[in-house]
């Protein structure tokens, strides 16, 4: 193939892949792409500076559930019920089409954005839209500035600490439409965390996503946040009704246990 062949080839093909990419305004849809492709472009889109990786810290707050009671929650994943079958064909659009309006022009993203973020500013003439903020990775601390933007929004992601894919596959198959979007748009299981870390976490179950290992060899989850991201998790699966795998189910009582002790 000449060279001049070669370049059409690839202006097209990645002309095709921007054509997956949706801008929303509140960040990037990958409509339709497989999963691999959209980590793929995640992680290339959302690729830290050199240096930034030394950046991470101690969680940021936005893990915490204040008044948590972790006894009670080890309990409470003791009774959950295992799931031995898990349901297949899940599919992404039976959980609702976007985030939710809460009004003003503004979604559930909105609204996670400003309760994590810090130093928050809004769009001009919104009294909800995040245009600007800081964020703290609760996952692994990294520190993220936010600005809204087609080209920098991606930067600050919002995770379903419960993977919508995990829910269906351990009892919200059988749910309705609408409990699905309600669970969906659930600011408890909703967190602002850095994009590869969201990346990274993609639809792994509670035990899956604790024992990872991130890109740059860290843990994908740190040692400070394992207390609050199992009581979380725990906190979703019993307000839903959900099942856990027994490898979840055994990290978060021996886990919680240890937390309350």
């Amino acid at each position: 193939m000449s060279i001049g062949k070669r370049i059409v080839v690839g202006s097209l093909f990645f002309a095709a892949m921007a054509g997956i990419l949706v801008w929303s305004g509140n960040g990037w849809l990958f409509g339709g792409a497989p999963q691999k492709v959209i980590d793929w472009v995640s992680d290339a889109w959302n690729h830290r500076p050199t240096g930034y990786s030394q950046a991470a810290g101690k969680p940021g707050p936005g893990l915490d559930l204040q008044g948590a009671d972790m006894a009670a929650l080890a309990n409470q994943a003791a009774s959950v019920p295992v799931v031995l079958e898990p349901a297949g064909n899940y599919d992404v659009d039976a959980f609702g089409d976007g985030w939710a309006s809460i009004g003003g022009g503004c979604t559930i993203r909105d609204q996670v954005l400003d309760r994590d973020l810090t130093d928050v500013t809004y769009s001009d003439g919104s009294r909800c839209q995040v245009a600007t903020g800081t964020l703290v990775d609760p996952y692994r601390g990294f520190t993220v500035d936010f600005t809204r933007g087609q080209a920098t929004s991606a930067a600050v992601q919002i995770d379903h600490v419960v993977p919508r894919a995990v829910a269906w596959r351990t009892g919200a198959n059988a749910w309705t439409d609408d409990q699905r979007e309600t669970f969906s748009n659930d600011t408890l299981n909703l967190l602002a965390v850095d994009g590869p870390s969201n990346g990274a976490k993609s639809d792994k179950t509670l035990a899956e996503f604790a024992n990872a290992t991130a890109k740059d060899g860290g843990p994908a989850l740190a040692e400070q946040g394992r207390c609050d991201y199992a009581a979380r998790y725990v906190s979703v699966v019993v307000k839903y009704g959900l099942g856990m795998y027994q490898a979840d189910k055994d990290y978060a009582v021996s886990t919680l246990t240890g937390c309350a002790a």
